[in-house]
């Protein structure tokens, strides 16, 4: 197949219009208008308006489609299933697929080397559906994840409705930990033509630094916790930051119970303490065991806080701060450590990174909105399932018109089960070999 065609600089122009031009042209000479005036008006030729007002020349310029319209929408609706089953297909899987529903009727397309469609197709096929198909970078997750079920979120959500009742949203907290890392990512850059890895000479590191954020539905940022992966927290650590902000250290450099309950206390205690008896607060938050003890359970049936765990594995649908928040933050901080980064050699000390902090969300100025969006894009406040549900994927087969659109939901089908129940490989098990160290392994040995 021949690759796509480019104009050349200066050569007669051909079909500078649409066909939403085209048609208003003609509505307007059906209703009394001059071949000549809607040619100025709609710089259409006058011979185009001329063949299509005595229906001729009707259909499309150039070769017909491989594939009617029909069967091509229901490979966008095939597609756009797939990916949200988390099966998204690859322009080589779509060919495949093809090649497959080709071979299954027994056809064979001359236009296509062994019916298999060529990268001159796909490119057509995604042009003619950009209003609904586009190519994106993965992000890959893990099955636990994608098997949340819409059963499990309704039960959440029927339990959540009672919590929330007369609830002011400024009383509803979420809170959330994610690691700020040492590496600013990657850039583009220009380089010179042919050059495969375009090296940039920056120290970077693959440490992080953990903070707990928490947010209400009505916009507030509670003060960052900070957790830094010492066994010692020396005074500079804690200068520079965001105001209110709270310093620790681990030897994991994450929280654990007696760092969460810490966090508990001089955080959400304060916060809590400002109503002054105007209510419950609710907490809403991931259901870490580490997130659990004596003192903390205590301390909520003090200060009448209820303390609300989202569904297993859910955090991508269900947590505010993960569904609005933690992306544009993420960015906002590679921005500002690569600015760092740029003016001084070697990794980020740890008397640096509160300043960092503090300059990264003083530059994100619609953190008071992106907290809202967040609770509402979660269903949390105002409470609606429907926000969440509608996210995860259905059953529902594409629309089917004929029988070939019949015959590709078989292929397709086929497809993914074949994707579901392909057996994963197990490990052998491993046993231990008493053998003398520093002594060399035969096989022999092995089998003694």
């Amino acid at each position: 197949m021949s690759s796509r065609s480019r104009r050349v600089l200066g050569a007669k122009p051909y079909r500078n219009y649409s066909e939403d031009t085209l048609k208003a042209a003609m509505a307007a000479v059906d209703t009394g208008m001059t071949l000549r005036e809607a040619e100025e008006k709609f710089k259409i030729p006058r011979a185009t308006l001329k063949r299509k007002n005595r229906r001729l020349q009707l259909n499309k310029v150039g070769r017909p489609k491989v594939f009617s319209e029909v069967l091509e929408e229901v490979f966008v609706q095939s597609i756009i299933t797939a990916a949200a089953w988390g099966y998204p297909l690859s322009g080589l899987d779509l060919s495949l697929l093809v090649k497959s529903h080709l071979d299954r009727l027994g056809l064979n397309e001359t236009r296509f080397k062994g019916n298999l469609p060529g990268r001159y197709w796909l490119e057509g096929f995604l042009r003619r559906h950009k209003s609904t198909l586009s190519v994106r970078l993965s992000e890959n997750i893990k099955r636990q994840r994608a098997g949340v079920t819409q059963e499990t979120l309704k039960s959440y959500f029927q339990e959540l409705k009672t919590t929330l009742e007369d609830v002011d949203p400024a009383a509803i907290v979420n809170f959330d930990e994610t690691n700020m890392s040492d590496d600013p990512g990657r850039q583009k850059l220009l380089v010179r033509r042919g050059i495969k890895h375009a090296h940039k000479i920056i120290d970077s590191s693959k440490s992080n630094t953990s903070v707990m954020f928490a947010g209400t539905a009505s916009g507030v940022l509670l003060p960052p916790y900070v957790v830094y992966k010492a066994e010692h927290l020396y005074n500079t650590w804690t200068e520079g930051g965001p105001p209110n902000t709270v310093y620790n250290r681990s030897r994991s450099g994450w929280f654990d119970t007696t760092i969460f309950e810490d966090w508990f206390l001089k955080v959400i205690i304060p916060y809590v303490e400002s109503f002054n008896g105007r209510g419950p607060v609710v907490v809403i938050g991931d259901n870490l065991s580490s997130h659990f003890s004596l003192d903390v359970i205590q301390k909520c049936t003090d200060y009448n806080i209820k303390f609300v765990c989202l569904p297993a594995n859910s955090t991508g649908l269900c947590q505010p701060l993960d569904v609005a928040v933690f992306r544009p933050l993420k960015i906002k901080w590679r921005s500002v450590l690569l600015s760092w980064k740029e003016k001084n050699r070697g990794v980020m000390p740890k008397h640096v990174f509160p300043r960092l902090l503090k300059q990264t969300l003083d530059n994100i100025e619609n953190m008071g909105k992106n907290l809202k969006s967040g609770f509402e894009a979660a269903g949390i406040y105002p409470i609606n399932e429907k926000r969440v549900l509608d996210r995860l994927p259905t059953q529902e087969d594409p629309e089917i018109h004929n029988n070939a659109s019949q015959q590709w939901l078989e292929t397709f089908k086929m497809y993914h089960e074949d994707m579901r129940t392909k057996e994963c490989s197990t490990a052998p098990k491993k046993k231990k070999v008493a053998v003398i160290p520093g002594k060399g392994v035969t096989v022999e040995d092995l089998s003694e």
